[in-house]
């Protein structure tokens, strides 16, 4: 995901191996505080959109954020707070991902999240924590707009190539008839 939308999500590529170690590193990681944080900045995007859809701050929970913030709040820096906070005031958002087999992975990982710094969540979690982040950005309306302007890209890129490969067969077929055409003449 990160690969393929990494000139929407304004990140530097990094190999799978990079990511792997940034996980299992001990404490913080820049990769990982980059990757959350230009999720995040991502989704924020609907800055207007999510506001509307906001859930009251739970009043047992003391929360830095009281309403979703503008993306440029986002820092590689408090981007677990945003995330705990984002996490109580939009519920919807985070729950409707909460499906299939990892129901209760995702909810442990997200609520232990309220409790504890990110870098001391487990793998599994951290990689929980990574993949409902990540669909929850691939369900915005930016990376939708996204997806169907490569599908047209890569729609007009195939009519080009059979475009191409047409002309070349027209090309090659006249090429062809040249030659039969001077081979004869040479026999004559």
């Amino acid at each position: 995901f990160a690969g393929s939308f990494a000139g929407t999500l304004l990140l530097q590529p990094f190999s799978p191996e990079e990511l792997a170690m940034a996980m299992q590193r001990p404490g913080e990681s820049v990769l990982l505080g980059e990757l959350h944080a230009r999720l995040l900045r991502t989704l924020l995007v609907e800055y207007e959109r999510l506001r509307k859809t906001q859930s009251p701050a739970p009043l047992d929970l003391a929360l830095l954020l009281q309403q979703v913030p503008p993306a440029s709040a986002v820092s590689s820096a408090n981007w677990p707070e945003l995330l705990r906070n984002l996490r109580c005031i939009l519920p919807d958002l985070f729950t409707s991902l909460e499906r299939g087999g990892s129901v209760d992975l995702c909810a442990e990982a997200l609520a232990r999240l309220q409790s504890c710094d990110y870098v001391e969540l487990g793998l599994e979690q951290k990689l929980v924590v990574l993949r409902v982040l990540m669909d929850v950005v691939n369900a915005c309306d930016l990376m939708h707009e996204k997806t169907n302007e490569n599908e047209k890209m890569q729609q007009q890129l195939l009519k080009q190539r059979k475009e191409f490969e047409t002309n070349l067969k027209k090309e090659l077929e006249a090429t062809r008839k040249e030659r039969e055409e001077e081979a004869k003449q040479q026999r004559a």
